[in-house]
């Protein structure tokens, strides 16, 4: 039985030791050193892992000359992991616990702390780091995003411990389904194909956020705590050959967590592999493999954009393509992102709540545009003393703060369809690019573009991606990067936002504490080493 708990800093296994067939229960619990820490050691914490193993060693061989001494007590070591463990001994040995084994890691994204959810997601944190977000909490933990000053490099430590802990389960899992000979070849097929793909996504956020980053592919510590930061080049490598694999080994129909078919999209399919694929060949300027990967999902008759864009967010929606179910929590709590986005109505923003939508994005929007209405809140302040009378706008995608009833969006056909429309531009069918284009703006209320060359519709494009995935999962401050405009840009907005701006903070720095496990590791340029 899982008896412990596992930490970003020390992850440990506590295994009980019990006998089967003799009452009462015999218990003994050994604690076995970590197997992935992020994935790297520190040098001055070699020593304790050499007598610890010893210890160790020593102590599970007394374990077991002691339960071998007791008269009719039969000896096992068992380890019982919990449903969404990663035990390779068990978690594989038939298809619910395979299954529940990619539900672990899901939760673990979606669950408060993590990439998906909330205060910590990389949609929160990047929509401060680029210009869709105003802080007005300096004392706010995010503020440092904010004015991009992370030299405090723990800062994003959060982030990298959580995306390599559950690329380290994704890795586990593609190794224990890959052998395991108990599973029905659907459930293989499925699992295999999911494992693949959230290795390629978190993965995929990590290059972005980091550039070269260490790439472990394997359980294997010995090997992992050494690894050096593998270039962006073969990073998206891996990227893309994790979705080709999906792609060929995920149904065209949703699965639920018992494997069945089911309308709910909380799992991924082959056309959620085929639109991760589109986005990462957008971000590596193939052009034409992302128009391709487009139209195999644009072409799928099940998905269609919402007819109107309050429609686009609810669970299911015919719009959506890949969502995570929300893990409930306490409170009732269970999507991260209205507990810091949506403002308490005749409150300004708090230290809880300290961010409203910038200027800078709500000019953006044009006259008429549905989407302020449907995704955009209002929040009337009256005055007080000498504050005079202040609205805010703030993000309302999602609008319960507590509660069942809304997924968190991973990618959706509007995306989609302006990937194509970006692609086709950059390979001169420009009618096709202003049609992918129009339909968006269509859905918006609005006429179609009046651009006309390839520089203008590009522009266009790129400012239709602002208005419509304004923070979600940090398109834009991505979008700018490989526009090559962050520069420009930032170097207006940083300043306004009361930071200064560097070229270095196109990328964010390693965590100091991972380069001390790791002498292989470097630092970012523009960083403390």
């Amino acid at each position: 039985m899982y008896k412990g708990r596992t930490s970003s800093r020390s992850p440990v296994i506590r295994i009980r030791i019990r006998k089967a067939l003799a009452a009462p229960v015999c218990r003994h619990y050994v604690i076995i050193p970590p197997v992935f820490r992020s994935p790297y050691k520190q040098k001055n914490m070699q020593r304790y892992y050499k007598t610890a193993s010893i210890i160790h060693r020593y102590f599970i061989a007394l374990c077991i000359l002691c339960i071998a001494g007791i008269t009719g007590c039969k000896d096992f070591v068992q380890v019982d992991p919990p449903i969404t463990g990663i035990t390779k001994g068990s978690a594989y040995d038939d298809d619910k616990s395979a299954l529940a084994v990619l539900t672990g890691i899901y939760s673990k994204v979606i669950s408060r702390g993590g990439i998906a959810s909330g205060e910590r997601s990389i949609g929160y944190y990047m929509a401060q780091y680029a210009d869709e977000l105003q802080n007005w909490s300096p004392q706010n933990t995010s503020q440092p995003f904010y004015v991009n000053a992370l030299q405090n490099t723990g800062l994003v430590s959060a982030i990298w411990n959580s995306l390599y802990q559950q690329t380290y389960v994704c890795n586990a899992a593609i190794e224990g389904i890959t052998a395991a000979g108990a599973l029905s070849a659907d459930v293989k097929n499925q699992t295999l194909g999911e494992a693949r793909l959230m290795r390629a996504f978190l993965y995929l956020q990590l290059v972005n956020l980091f550039g070269d980053v260490p790439m472990p592919l394997s359980t294997d510590y010995n090997a992992n705590n050494t690894l050096t930061r593998s270039p962006q080049a073969k990073v998206y490598e891996q990227i893309v050959q994790d979705l080709q694999t999906a792609q060929q080994l995920l149904s065209d129909d949703y699965k639920n967590g018992n494997g069945k078919t089911t309308t709910d999209k909380g799992r991924p399919n082959k056309q959620a592999a085929a639109a991760l694929l589109a986005r990462v060949y957008l971000y590596l300027k193939d052009w034409q493999h992302a128009a391709e990967q487009a139209d195999a999902v644009l072409g799928d008759s099940h998905y269609a954009l919402a007819a109107d864009p309050v429609d686009a967010f609810p669970p299911n929606s015919q719009e959506a393509i890949w969502q995570m179910a929300p893990i409930s929590e306490g409170a009732g709590i269970s999507l991260g992102d209205p507990q810091v986005y949506l403002l308490t109505p005749g409150a300004p923003p708090d230290v809880f709540r300290p961010v409203s939508l910038s200027t800078r994005l709500l000019n953006a929007f044009e006259t008429g545009d549905k989407r302020f209405a449907a995704w955009v809140g209002v929040d009337d302040v009256a005055a007080t003393g000498t504050v005079p009378t202040h609205t805010y706008y703030y993000p309302k995608k999602y609008k319960l703060p507590t509660g069942p009833g809304e997924y968190c969006m991973i990618i959706r056909l509007a995306e989609v369809l302006l990937i194509r429309a970006e692609a086709r531009a950059q390979l001169n069918n420009l009618t096709g690019a202003k049609a992918d284009l129009d339909a968006i703006r269509t859905r918006a209320g609005l006429g179609g573009t009046t651009a006309a060359t390839k520089e203008a519709l590009l522009d266009a494009i790129l400012h239709e991606r602002q208005v419509e995935l304004f923070t979600e999962w940090g398109h834009r401050w991505f979008d700018l990067k490989r526009a090559g405009k962050a520069d420009a840009i930032m170097s207006v907005v940083t300043p306004e936002k009361g930071g200064v701006w560097s070229s270095n903070w196109l990328l964010w720095p390693i965590p100091q504490s991972e380069i001390l496990l790791n002498d292989h590791l470097s630092q970012n340029p523009g960083y403390p080493n």
